[in-house]
């Protein structure tokens, strides 16, 4: 099955700015999960961001980074205006699914740059 990971990451969290970067063991917390998506089997990973350090570490580490509007009221939507902008369609296998940091990922091509950890296997 061929799909494509959309992370979508912003700065601007009310309890946590800047959680997407956070150090988790010497790697930003967003590159972490770009990690494991990649593992998952996905033909492409992005990281869907509006803030220019989510998407520098993000390429420092070798990973893609789509920047997006600021405007997003939700993941869903940075994760359509990247869909839309790179032009993927239904047989891409990416979503409106999202995986965040408090539930498990089933079939899904996209999660929060906070979904630590979730299993690459689920690709």
């Amino acid at each position: 099955m061929s799909f494509t990971a959309i992370i979508p990451a912003r700065f601007a969290s009310s309890r946590f700015p800047g959680k997407a970067l956070a150090d988790i063991g010497g790697r930003p917390m967003v590159v972490r999960v770009a990690d494991r998506a990649r593992e998952s089997g996905a033909r492409g990973v992005y990281v869907a961001t509006d803030h220019r350090d989510i998407a520098a570490a993000v390429e420092r580490c070798g990973h893609q980074a789509v920047m997006t509007r600021g405007d997003h009221a939700t993941g869903t939507d940075r994760i359509a205006e990247v869909v839309e902008r790179l032009g993927l369609g239904a047989d891409d296998r990416t979503g409106p699914h999202t995986c965040s940091s408090d539930s498990a990922c089933g079939y899904a091509g996209s999660g929060d740059g906070d979904s630590l950890p979730f299993d690459p296997g689920l690709g």
